[in-house]
């Protein structure tokens, strides 16, 4: 392949950044989903590693545990997960340059930031915080970062405006 002129140049360039227009969407749209995979398959199961931002996750106070267990929610010791519906809640939306990941429930927002109150355990919170989409959008961050490498890449070299896709 031998250099190209500055006009060669210039129309490369504009043409990938149409590229990258028309991928940015796609981009922010797997991103999200692989956020919104991540964060409800870590409902009931514990965040186990310190990754120096989030987790380790505290274990269920007994008392959760044996309410959870009173009320038929079996097993008792799967943090965050009762119905499900918590779970079921975490939705995307995807518009303009921004994509969002998030509940509408409020116990989602009281189990990802954790909350003061009566009955102060030994964390300093009456529900320790356990995040499941900081941590989770943190977690796969690099990911995240390898698919908007490859679709700017894509678009500079001129390939088809498809992104990778990780979260599939």
């Amino acid at each position: 392949m031998g250099f190209l002129s500055i006009v060669d140049a210039m129309g490369r360039i504009e043409r990938a950044a149409v590229e990258m227009e028309i991928m940015e969407h796609e981009v922010l749209e797997h991103a999200a989903k692989l956020i919104q995979k991540g964060a409800k398959a870590q409902i009931g199961h514990y965040l186990t590693e310190d990754d120096g931002k989030f987790g380790p996750w505290l274990p269920l106070a007994e008392s959760t545990a044996e309410d959870k267990e009173k009320q038929g929610y079996a097993p008792p010791d799967n943090p965050l997960l009762r119905t499900g519906d918590m779970r079921d809640s975490i939705e995307y939306t995807v518009g303009g340059s921004e994509a969002a990941v998030g509940s509408n429930s409020d116990i989602a927002l009281y189990q990802e930031m954790g909350t003061h109150g009566p009955g102060v355990g030994p964390s300093g919170f009456h529900v320790p915080p356990r995040s499941f989409l900081g941590s989770t959008a943190f977690r796969e961050k690099d990911n995240i970062g390898k698919m908007i490498g490859y679709s700017m890449v894509t678009a500079l070299i001129g390939g088809n405006a498809k992104p990778i896709s990780i979260a599939d």
